[in-house]
């Protein structure tokens, strides 16, 4: 297979016009087809975006703009963001190149764990009356209603998944969408497993919305549910040449910044961790349009206000001109005393504090996040680090 590579935000002039239609065919279904230029025949990938996408026998990389982080890398911090333990399928270990593969492979491997250790009872129908011995037969019961000639005749139980709940309807639609492309992923035993659930179409930002908590018995069901998350959210079986050839596509950004948030929100509990509404910069011009911005995260310890900016570059790059003023400014607005700008490292980085000349009661830092290691238990410690490191930097006065 042919192999370009470009890093998140570049551009990619697409000579060939065959191949411009099969990557526009792609990104149609993700609903990225305004990236492409058809006066130019030219690609603009947004900063952020990072991933993979097959078109014919060639297949286009998009790596991060940070040189020293990966795909996999973000990928795991997704997964963070839903209180996923990656290891357990495996995919800790998984290079970019392979992930889409590894992703299906792995959901299926779940589902088969998942029908062989049963469903957990908070997702099944049991007590059925029926007219035939099927399941686990209450005899006693069965004796009874048969001597009073009482139909049906048999109560029994049998393990089904529940008919309407948004977790095993997700899973079957996930189920559903790789059978579709790729009919070697077809088992019977799977597709007997999800038969009484109903089929739905859920948008993604449906399930993007769904909200769900598994208890200590449900690990199986919940690696199921977030991987036909990422299959549904994030990739695509469009345009690759053969059977299966996924796609994949994920917003860097967006996965970093709710990371920072929901990890704070988790470890810093008597503290007010949120992400604020939105304030006025500037009043109306004469159009009427009113300026409005607010930070990423906002950190409350009565009387004092912390602001965040989570910037997902490369933290050589701390407190270029246009971070600075924006996280001032944030600062100003919402009256906070410090504001902390926060970017991905792949080491942990001394914290660089700035004061500024014109503001002496404002404390301004740059703070790195090391989002890399070779196992859970390495990255945890490193997002302990972090942690600690931000509420220095808030309880210091």
């Amino acid at each position: 297979m042919y192999e370009i590579k470009i890093k998140s935000g570049d551009s990619l002039l697409i000579e060939d016009t065959k191949d411009y239609e099969k990557i526009l065919k792609v990104l149609s279904e993700f609903g990225y087809e305004k990236w492409l230029d058809s006066e130019r025949f030219s690609l603009k990938v947004p900063q952020g975006i990072i991933g993979q996408i097959r078109f014919g026998r060639k297949r286009l990389e998009i790596v991060p703009s940070i040189k020293y982080l990966t795909v996999s890398d973000y990928l795991k911090l997704s997964f963070y963001i839903d209180d996923f333990d990656l290891e357990d399928t495996g995919l800790d270990y998984i290079e970019d190149p392979l992930l889409p593969n590894a992703l299906v492979e792995r959901f299926f491997e779940t589902l088969k764990k998942l029908s062989s250790e049963g469903i957990p009872p908070k997702y099944v129908s049991k007590k059925k009356y029926m007219n035939y011995f099927a399941g686990n037969v209450n005899l006693t019961e069965s004796y009874v209603r048969n001597l009073i000639g009482r139909e049906p005749y048999v109560y029994t139980e049998i393990e089904e998944l529940s008919t309407e709940h948004e977790v095993v309807e997700v899973i079957k639609q996930a189920y559903e969408y790789v059978i579709g492309y790729d009919r070697r992923y077809f088992d019977g035993s799977l597709t007997a497993l999800l038969s009484n659930v109903k089929n739905k179409n859920f948008l993604k930002s449906e399930i993007e919305r769904i909200d769900s908590s598994f208890g200590s018995n449900e690990r199986t069901l919940m690696t199921a549910f977030e991987l036909a998350k990422k299959i549904l959210l994030n990739l695509s079986f469009v345009g690759g040449e053969g059977e299966g050839s996924p796609n994949i596509l994920l917003n860097a950004n967006d996965i970093f910044e709710k990371f920072v948030r929901g990890l704070l929100q988790s470890h810093l509990n008597n503290y007010s961790v949120r992400r604020p509404l939105k304030k006025k910069v500037t009043e109306s011009d004469k159009n009427g349009k009113i300026l409005e911005s607010r930070p990423d995260v906002l950190i409350a310890e009565p009387p004092f206000l912390t602001v965040l900016d989570v910037k997902n570059k490369n933290f050589d790059e701390y407190f270029a001109n246009q971070d600075f003023y924006q996280i001032y400014t944030y600062c100003k607005i919402y009256g906070a005393s410090k504001g902390i700008l926060v970017y991905p490292s792949m080491f942990q980085t001394e914290t660089i504090k700035v004061i500024p000349i014109f503001e002496n009661n404002l404390n301004l830092y740059a703070v790195s996040i090391n989002i890399t290691g070779r196992n859970r238990r390495e990255r945890l410690k490193r997002y302990e680090k972090f942690v600690r490191e931000i509420k220095r930097i808030v309880d210091f006065i």
